[in-house]
């Protein structure tokens, strides 16, 4: 076989903004060998453009321990499993709302004005499950965010049209 269209593809999909474990898995899962696949990667290079998203997120949090009790270690599982979220993100969502709206960053009273303003059906729209983010779906997210600003620019002109009659 042929290593250069090997190379080819890897920096295509890298340009289509693949990491190196999807494209490595996705060539050895068409039937290229081993050997193959790592000459081509080396072949090709490092990737120009490093994940700064990743590096970003990677920089803001910071690991908490918290004790709990154990009546509200139950409660918490019980709420997150209601609204189909772990117990991390049921605890992350706590704690933001919990917050004073004086003390909170921009884009967590941005969240707060939007999730007041939505009907628990639009919540539930806007909602998106731990399985998705597992698998990464991107597309998913895009989705449910131009629904909900479609969503809410509805509400809003209805609103208006409402105060205006």
């Amino acid at each position: 076989m042929e290593i250069e269209p090997v190379v080819e593809f890897i920096i295509k999909a890298r340009k289509r903004g693949y990491r190196d474990d999807a494209i490595v898995r996705s060539l050895l899962d068409k039937g290229y060998a081993e050997e193959i696949v790592l000459s081509a990667k080396a072949i090709a290079g490092k990737p120009k453009r490093i994940d700064k998203r990743y590096k970003a997120v990677k920089d803001t949090r910071t690991s908490i321990v918290i004790v709990l009790e154990d009546w509200l270690k139950d409660v918490l599982e019980r709420m997150a499993e209601h609204d189909g979220l772990s117990l991390y993100n049921e605890v992350k969502k706590t704690l933001i709302r919990g917050i004073p709206l004086e003390y909170a960053n921009a884009k967590t009273k941005r969240q707060t004005r939007i999730r007041k303003k939505l009907t628990p059906e639009q919540n539930a729209l806007r909602r998106i499950t731990n399985d998705k983010s597992e698998k990464g779906v991107k597309k998913v997210r895009k989705k449910a965010a131009r629904k909900l600003k479609k969503i809410i620019r509805k509400n809003e002109r209805l609103r208006r049209r409402n105060e205006r009659v």
